[in-house]
């Protein structure tokens, strides 16, 4: 029977799991590998006989064209020269496969990397090709639905319905990464059957570090069958390397058995996820399910990869104009508090008492100014003594410009008595050696927080060997969060960087007159 494990088991394991190199790829099609810039194969998956019928032993040390034939091979190696493969791809060739003449059909994927060539083939079906076709248009009308909205929830609907449009999955979600890697489910489209997953959260250690470094080098991942049976790499150390092949940008890489036990245990039997990216960072995921194995072609797939990156760019046109937009009712307030203070004597009296004050310039529920031994406050604040705690607890040990928090009791355990006044703080340090600093105070807002299964229990361990795998369980559960504030926003740190920088130029010029 398996026991669930409460605390005795971290996800470390998870987290350092070399997904990058598995050794082996999913089935659907067949890899090979070169030396960059030759035709020598020196690694082929162990499933070649399904296009070329001969085993991989046999064709390890060929060259390409070999395998493949002299035009197929001279089109690869023209891609692989020119470094336009992203463009290229799929490659449509027409292979032989016997010396009686007969042909097949295959979509070549191919890039380079890490000193080698890698060539991955697909087999074109009639049903795939005609799904192909189809994608131009679709996607056209996706992308359309996309601009035309104007605001992100509407856009965000738009996203998931036409996603589950253009693949025929049975469920399609927009997975939305918070600051801590937790996940989201902000919007989906599902089949009548199926459970809503709509506003659950998912716990971190779901899609671990190293899985969300692939989403960041990959806009798509997709298997086609999660039982499939991996395929192994012959031989799985190339000669040159004298290591696992490194399979980050590759179609076929296999995945972790432990995700396809997740999913399995989801009850689904094919995904494909598209990552959604803002500069540099994985915003989120168009994640896609379906309760029977799918296969996708390539074509497809990439059509999907531009959905994605549309919406990457939508989000951030869309969530700049949000910002925009709260930004602009409090410009003109943070504008003349600021043209205000060089006027005053009492820089810390100013803060506090005159319109528009500290919380005019960040909503919050209380400030606080610190001005040598004096401490000035307004609004909803925790007892002086307090506030010289939260101090040495928070400015007294960082080193960046500006202090944020929506969690206070993180970072000093005694916080737990005084989530009424300050839960979360942003603050600042103006001049260390004139001991002046300025804080915000959020009070406590409880939170009900509904996740897929329960995050405190995400693994399982079976049997004597104590093995590793994830919950079984998606039951919606229920949380309530204490000891947490309304969360700052990236604006509001921005005018707390301005404030700091006005009130060190302000202070340094009282200091050269005096």
């Amino acid at each position: 029977m398996a026991n669930i494990v409460q605390g005795a088991v971290d996800l470390a394991d998870c987290a350092r799991e070399p997904i990058h190199v598995p050794g082996f790829i999913q089935s659907f099609g067949v890899l090979l590998a070169m030396r960059a810039g030759t035709e020598m194969v020196t690694q082929i998956s162990n499933n070649a006989r399904v296009i070329f019928g001969q085993d991989a032993v046999e064709l390890v040390g060929q060259r390409l064209h070999q395998i493949i034939g002299r035009e197929g091979a001279d089109e690869i190696l023209n891609v692989l020269g020119s470094g336009n493969w992203k463009e290229a791809n799929p490659i449509e060739l027409t292979i032989p496969i016997d010396r009686a003449g007969k042909q097949l059909a295959v979509d070549a994927i191919v890039h380079r990397y890490d000193g080698l060539d890698f060539v991955e083939l697909e087999i074109v079906s009639p049903e795939a090709t005609k799904v192909a076709k189809r994608s131009y248009h679709l996607v056209q009308a996706a992308l359309l639905r996309m601009q035309q909205a104007l605001d992100t929830p509407s856009l965000f609907d738009a996203v998931v319905s036409e996603a589950q449009r253009l693949t025929g999955y049975d469920r399609a979600m927009l997975y939305k990464f918070d600051r801590d890697d937790h996940g989201h489910i902000l919007a989906e489209r599902k089949q009548d059957h199926q459970d809503s997953f709509l506003g659950l959260h998912y716990p971190a250690s779901d899609i671990p570090e190293q899985a969300r470094r692939l989403y960041r080098v990959n806009w798509v991942r997709y298997i086609p069958d999660v039982r499939y049976q991996p395929v192994p790499l012959i031989p799985v150390v190339d000669e040159d390397h004298a290591r696992l092949t490194d399979l980050s940008h590759s179609v076929l890489r296999s995945v972790s058995p432990v995700h396809c036990e997740y999913l399995r245990n989801m009850g689904v039997a094919a995904s494909m996820s598209v990552s959604i990216l803002r500069e540099g960072r994985l915003w989120g995921l168009i994640a896609l399910h379906n309760d029977t194995p799918r296969f996708i072609p390539y074509q497809m797939r990439a059509a999907c990869e531009l959905l994605g990156q549309v919406l990457s760019l939508r989000i951030a046109a869309l969530e700049d104009t949000e910002d925009s937009a709260y930004k602009s009712k409090t410009n003109a307030l943070q504008a003349r508090l600021l043209a205000a203070l060089p006027e005053y004597k009492d820089l810390a009296g100013a803060l506090v008492a005159t319109s528009p004050n500290l919380l005019d310039f960040i909503p919050a529920t209380g400030a606080a100014v610190l001005f040598g031994d004096k401490i000035y406050t307004l609004g909803k604040v925790p007892d002086d003594q307090t506030i010289r705690t939260i101090l040495r607890s928070t400015l007294g040990h960082v080193t960046a410009p500006i202090f944020v928090t929506d969690r206070l009791q993180d970072r000093m355990i005694e916080a737990r008595s005084f989530t009424a006044t300050a839960s979360g703080v942003t603050a600042f340090t103006a001049s260390r050696a004139r001991n002046i600093h300025v804080f915000w105070f959020r009070t406590e807002q409880v939170q009900i927080v509904e996740w897929g299964g329960e995050p405190t229990k995400p693994v399982e361990i079976n049997g004597e060997a104590a093995r590793l795998s994830p919950r079984k369980s998606f039951d919606k559960w229920k949380q309530e969060v204490y000891g947490k504030s309304q969360p700052w926003l990236q604006t509001e740190i921005e005018a707390a960087a301005e404030l700091r920088a006005t009130l060190m130029s302000l202070l340094l010029e009282k200091s050269s007159e005096a």
